[in-house]
């Protein structure tokens, strides 16, 4: 036995009008293939379920017997499918964004202020975890995109460029803070970097694994003073006088915060690549084309 909903909705609504003129007007079909629908669910059932006149259309025993069960049905059915529509509607305004916590300090609070200034009727589920974490769960759709540095393609992951970011060598200050914008900051050749002690990221870090490619091309040896976590912590040690540090342009608010003198580092000029990650192969949310709008320009302002 096969009955289907859409023969359910046929018996009910000859049953309520009595009238397959009137119902099959109701359901935008001819009144022969309601006919014919109505007949194959009773051939299904082996029974009739309409005793049929030229004046009247009535329900036997069995079409009675059939009818409150039919009706709950498609009751329960029109519900669920309005309210796995309300879902439908729901995860299209929402976006879950993963990001790696040396960045998330940086990116989402600009994530939560920008987007939600600009879309507030979404609903955001921010989270941050080690890249190997964020990388499995935007394969399985547990996350919308991630966010991080990404020096080589990843298997089931598609990588979008968001934007890059210059590298910038800073120090304690020796005078008041300046409060100097990012685009005022001067440049300082690679073989210039003061013989100061370097503090440094660690070692699995993308940014530090640029940086001491870098010095190893300029054949430069800066003795170590110190590995730390976080960018915001190699910050705070180097504006308390513990050494210089190399970081991304985009910690530079971070930086006059601390009171802090920089420069950019040139000859050559080295980037770091930021990402934005979706699950290859899966059709990504329109949000976050929107959150990589939002976003881009809004790093564009403060981390180039």
């Amino acid at each position: 036995m096969n009955i289907s909903s859409r023969q359910l909705a046929a018996f009910v609504s000859v049953a309520q009008l009595g009238s397959f003129t009137r119902a099959s007007e109701k359901a935008h079909m001819t009144q022969s293939g309601l006919s014919i629908m109505i007949r194959e669910l009773e051939g299904q059932l082996g029974c009739r379920l309409f005793d049929r006149t030229t004046r009247s259309v009535r329900l036997t025993e069995a079409g009675a017997l059939l009818l409150p069960v039919a009706m709950r049905a498609t009751d329960d059915l029109g519900h669920v499918v309005g309210e796995i529509a309300k879902l439908e509607v729901k995860q299209q305004r929402s976006l879950r964004i993963g990001c790696t916590p040396m960045l998330a300090a940086f990116f989402l609070p600009i994530i939560y202020q920008e987007f939600r200034d600009a879309h507030p009727l979404f609903s955001l589920q921010l989270i941050d975890a080690e890249a190997a974490v964020i990388q499995e769960q935007v394969k399985a759709g547990e996350l919308d995109c991630g966010l991080g540095i990404f020096f080589k393609p990843i298997s089931g992951i598609q990588r979008s460029l968001l934007f890059r970011s210059r590298l910038i060598y800073v120090r304690a200050s020796h005078q008041p803070p300046l409060g100097k914008p990012l685009s005022e900051l001067p440049t300082l050749h690679w073989a210039d970097l003061p013989e100061l002690p370097l503090l440094k990221l660690p070692q699995s870090s993308p940014i530090q694994q640029l940086v001491e490619k870098q010095l190893q091309k300029c054949g430069l040896n800066r003795p170590v003073h110190g590995q730390f976590n976080h960018i915001e912590t190699v910050v705070a040690m180097a504006a308390a006088g513990a050494g210089g540090a190399v970081v991304p342009a985009f910690a530079w608010g971070k930086c006059a915060h601390y009171g802090i003198e920089g420069a950019f580092i040139g000859e050559p000029n080295v980037t770091v690549d930021f990402y934005l990650t979706t699950a290859r192969g899966k059709l990504a949310p329109e949000s976050v084309k929107e959150l990589s709008d939002v976003l881009s320009a809004a790093l564009e302002r403060v981390a180039t």
